[in-house]
């Protein structure tokens, strides 16, 4: 019989040979040479070898990226636990039950995301009670854009509960346009008001209180501003249901700071 103490040290040595040979399938880590930069800071100099790195524009940061990604991925992928680790992962993403967000009550209805696992983004919804049988979909990103890449950045309900307007905006950029829909069919009207938001000083709607149209966050389009204040300076202008938004009323704003941050509100009564 052999011992114990003999078939350990084996063992051992089978897996140190075998994550030896994959260690040398794993292609080298690509070259990163130093290209310093110094900066002063209150009489501080401070060294940065690889702020080149942050030009994403620059040929050499994309290939010194892909190699990266390669040099990953060949590691991530011959891993005897990866498989698992994947379908667990799944599980915990595609298995959870929907939640409820950003309630708002317009006219004996609540309106609210929901979000939906696995479903990229999250739906524009209205519900008649607190059972979330009740549900009904006003605006489904995932089917307006199969690579989940279209969003609601924020919504707002009419004050009689016929119309939400919602900012939508693409890939991740909060670059909200505003599209208005009629609750009782999902049907989407021809409005559309560019710029209602973005990430700088993010958006805002207010319905007017006869619902013929709505107040809205507006940042410079076109020429108005030179690029480096595009996501600056928001004004508030109005835009009336069934128009053009190159129609659209300037409110106030103009008089503002560049860094202002609007926010919209209108009174039930």
């Amino acid at each position: 019989m052999r011992s114990k103490s003999r078939v350990l040290p084996i063992a051992f040595c089978l897996l140190a040979l075998a994550t030896q040979a994959q260690i040398a399938r794993i292609p080298a880590p690509p070259e990163t040479p130093k290209r310093p930069v110094t900066d002063e800071y209150h009489g501080v100099r401070v060294t940065d070898d690889y702020r080149w790195l942050e030009n994403w524009d620059d040929p050499a940061v994309k290939e010194w990226s892909a190699a990266q990604n390669a040099r990953t991925r060949a590691y991530l992928d011959q891993l005897p636990s990866r498989s698992a680790i994947k379908a667990g992962l799944r599980g915990l993403t595609s298995g959870g039950s929907a939640s409820f967000y950003n309630l708002q009550y317009r006219a004996g209805v609540f309106f609210a995301m929901k979000d939906q696992p696995p479903q990229q983004q999250p739906m524009l919804v209205t519900l008649g009670s607190a059972d979330p049988a009740s549900t009904k979909i006003i605006f489904d990103p995932n089917a307006a854009s199969a690579e989940g890449s279209l969003a609601v950045d924020y919504f707002v309900p009419s004050l009689d509960g016929k119309y939400v307007a919602a900012a939508l905006s693409k890939n991740g950029s909060e670059d909200g346009e505003g599209h208005v829909f009629e609750v009782a069919t999902g049907k989407e009207l021809p409005d559309m008001v560019p710029r209602v938001n973005f990430a700088t000083a993010g958006g805002s709607i207010a319905w007017k209180a006869d619902n013929s149209g709505f107040y809205y966050t507006r940042y410079p389009q076109g020429n108005e501003r030179p690029p480096e204040d595009a996501n600056f300076y928001q004004q508030v202008y109005f835009h009336k249901l069934g128009t053009d938004s190159a129609q659209d009323t300037y409110v106030i704003g103009k008089d503002f700071p560049r860094i202002a941050e609007i926010q919209l509100h209108t009174s039930d009564d």
